[in-house]
């Protein structure tokens, strides 16, 4: 199962790539922080990895990000994250900046979730979380634009 969004952003493509690589950590999720340390104490309580904070450099291969692991990295292009959290399937979660397609100055920035189930549960658990997990992916996406254009300030640049 696998969902895109992205959204233009009036920053240049290096603004919105730092947001992507501040994920996590110190400087949250851009969206539902309060949900996401509640879902990795219960990701703990049930015997899973929990929280698990980012390093505090920049990111590598391995690292942990939280509930998350990077598994993927291009820098200044693409990040992608592979939940630890104990689960009945496998979330990744990327994170792609793209120049705009038009010659714009500001960039695209691409979010996309797959969730690989196993089994019914993980089916279910699909199903039940969807509509709240829609509303937080979006809000994500949206939140990390915003903190691109405030980095870029008024006039969209450093």
């Amino acid at each position: 199962m696998h969902e895109r969004r992205e959204t233009h952003v009036a920053a240049p493509p290096s603004v919105v790539w730092g947001c992507v690589a501040d994920l996590g950590g110190p400087h949250g999720w851009y969206a539902a922080n309060t949900l996401w340390r509640l879902r990795f104490a219960l990701d703990r309580a049930v015997g899973g990895p929990g929280r698990r904070p980012r390093p505090l450099r920049p990111l590598r291969l391995g690292d942990p990000v939280d509930g998350w692991v990077v598994s993927g990295l291009e820098p200044g292009r693409r990040l992608t994250l592979t939940s630890w959290q104990r689960l009945p399937g496998t979330a990744v979660l990327t994170y792609e900046v793209l120049a705009d397609p038009d010659g714009g100055p500001g960039a695209r920035l691409v979010q996309h979730l797959l969730w690989r189930p196993h089994g019914l549960r993980g089916r279910l658990l699909w199903a039940a979380e969807l509509p709240a997990h829609v509303l937080v992916m979006r809000a994500m996406l949206r939140g990390a634009a915003r903190e691109a254009q405030r980095r870029a300030g008024p006039e969209g640049r450093v």
